[in-house]
């Protein structure tokens, strides 16, 4: 990342930030006697989803408003992060957090599930019509087991 500090009087009150060092800075952080006090998002473009971390939460700005909607949540006490690497307005890896644990990551034909920090179970779209077809099992991390659809007729067919 690059920064840029403002100070004033010596002391912090000002910070800009680019993350992926495209020359766009898109946090502000703004300090009150050289702590911080508040932190911005700035858009580019507004692609969508933005979010931002803040004390423990995080925010999405779903419909690209300025308004930031908090801890997108399903039934359990779940958070989601959304990455769009690509700018094209949809998700390329979802994170799932729970209690502050990462439990699973989905990106294009893969979930990966997590345990304990540990991987447990990796689901495949290998021929990306939308249905899992290898599942690869793992035990403190290794691949223990391997099950396949071999002719993709949503039944596993090998299993090693």
């Amino acid at each position: 990342a690059y920064r840029i500090v403002y100070f004033k009087n010596g002391l912090k009150f000002k910070e800009k930030i680019d993350r992926n060092l495209d020359g766009f800075f898109e946090i502000l952080v703004k300090y009150h006697k050289g702590k911080v006090a508040e932190k911005e998002l700035l858009k580019k473009n507004c692609k969508f989803p933005v979010s931002i971390d803040k004390k423990d939460e995080i925010l999405f700005d779903k419909n690209c408003n300025g308004i930031f909607e908090k801890n997108i949540k399903v039934k359990d006490n779940s958070k989601f992060v959304y990455l769009d690497n690509n700018e094209d307005k949809v998700p390329d890896v979802v994170l799932k957090y729970k209690d502050k644990n990462l439990v699973s990551v989905r990106k294009k034909g893969e979930m990966i599930f997590y345990k304990n920090g540990k991987i447990v179970k990796i689901e495949k779209d290998s021929n990306n019509d939308g249905k899992v077809d290898v599942i690869e099992y793992y035990k403190k991390g290794v691949l223990i087991k391997v099950k396949k659809d071999l002719n993709f007729d949503g039944k596993f067919d090998f299993e090693n």
